[in-house]
């Protein structure tokens, strides 16, 4: 016990803030415990997801915060009876995060037993590289400061004060994958291997850790803007380590924390057969001149506002111009509130030599792929396309007045690199 208390007169910070994820359980009762003997600037939180059990576990968790003098709230949810553990790790993150503020960090009671497990099931699932990272320690406000204990560890320690924590009756059913990682799988693993299996695969981590973080030089190439990511065709090859790592990498970014096999399948069909699909969260996977996109076109947002960024198009008002070309347009100020960015419509068209001519089919001439079409702004004169940033002009741009105030929209494209993200 002396280790695991060292560790944390080391690891609190008295003037931090810290709030408790307590579940009722073992785990966080212990970390409640172990950062409230450092610290008073500490509360607690109960998510009560609906479940059987949850009325018990909020009883335990009030129990061990009264027990601790903590300040402590109950947040219940309106998740359906049985739930999946998914939406209710997500509810649970969710409301979470929606009752904590800015200054303070939220601690969950992870342990060196669920690294294990959840090393397992993303393995068993096929994740790849980055599952098999398993637990990180934190992430942005979020710390898991008991990862390096065991599970034993921490009972020992909660006997030793007598807390008043409850058991999940939960956990004892097999029928959950965890619970039955947890209670067969490797118990039998430890049976039949000598050796300490939480040092083993903690060593795995590392290793995968430090791979993560060397030969990058190709992460430059990658772009990226709200709702936009460009790879390099050329990089990705089935069933190689360097583009398994890059497009688990690239999951990381629209919130997955890994991909499975079924992933991987639909992306090379994408680039195989020159098409679109739907992938996770929103996005759409498709490709465009030697390169693999991803998009999510509900992140494209058009404002009322001209000068504003949309997707990686960014418009600023600029001086005059000599050099006004397809991606920089001259207006009269007087027409300024009659102008707005949008998105085409079916039937949009663009008046170019005479000829009012499809928008979509102007796009097809230049190369932009399906998806693109959709979340590409084009400025409307009322409801009349009379520009199409970095394509074409409509002809009633050269019939404006060019002898009244005027002002200048010029477009950028930025792209930030991968690498930097």
């Amino acid at each position: 016990m002396d280790l695991i208390n060292q560790y944390f007169k080391e690891y609190v910070i008295p003037e931090k803030k810290y709030v408790i994820a307590l579940s009722g359980g073992v785990d966080s009762a212990v970390l409640a415990l172990l950062v409230s003997k450092q610290t008073n600037n500490v509360r607690s939180i109960f998510v009560n997801h609906n479940q059987v059990d949850s009325n018990n576990l909020e009883k335990a968790a009030e129990a061990v915060a009264n027990c601790l003098n903590l300040q402590h709230i109950n947040i219940s949810t309106d998740l359906e009876i049985n739930a999946s553990e998914t939406k209710m790790r997500e509810e649970r993150y969710r409301v979470l995060f929606e009752n904590i503020s800015e200054d303070e960090t939220l601690l969950f009671g992870h342990h060196g037993d669920d690294k294990i497990e959840t090393f397992f099931i993303n393995l068993l699932r096929g994740t790849r590289l980055k599952g098999l990272s398993s637990i990180p320690s934190e992430s942005n406000n979020l710390e898991r400061p008991l990862l390096n204990f065991s599970k034993k560890e921490i009972i020992l320690l909660a006997q030793e004060y007598e807390l008043p924590y409850l058991d999940d009756a939960t956990n004892n059913d097999n029928k959950i994958l965890r619970n039955w990682l947890r209670n067969d799988l490797v118990p039998q693993i430890k049976d039949k291997f000598d050796g300490d299996l939480n040092k083993r695969i903690s060593r795995i981590i590392n290793e995968i850790n430090y791979i993560k973080t060397t030969s990058r030089d190709f992460e430059k190439y990658i772009k990226v803007a709200p709702g936009y990511i460009e790879v390099p065709i050329t990089f990705l090859n089935k069933n190689n380590p360097t583009t398994d790592y890059l497009l688990t990498q690239i999951s990381y970014l629209f919130g997955n924390t890994g991909l499975e096999q079924k992933d991987f399948e639909k992306i090379f069909s994408v680039i195989e057969n020159k098409n679109n699909l739907d992938f996770a969260s929103g996005w759409n996977i498709s490709t465009q001149a030697g390169l693999l996109l991803f998009i999510n076109t509900s992140n494209w947002q058009i404002s009322n506002e001209l000068f504003n960024s949309i997707g990686y198009f960014n418009f600023q008002k600029i001086e005059k111009d000599k050099n006004l070309n397809n991606w920089s347009i001259e207006l009269p100020t007087n027409l300024r509130n009659k102008l707005k960015f949008n998105q085409i419509e079916p039937g949009d068209s663009i008046l170019i030599d005479g000829i009012d001519q499809k928008v979509s089919e102007v796009f097809r001439s230049f190369g932009v792929n399906e998806v693109l079409r959709k979340v590409w702004p084009v400025l409307k004169l009322d409801d009349k396309i009379i520009w199409i940033p970095g394509i074409r002009k409509s002809d009633d741009v050269n019939s404006f007045d060019s002898h009244i105030e005027s002002f200048i929209i010029n477009t950028s494209i930025e792209k930030s690199c991968f690498e930097n993200i």
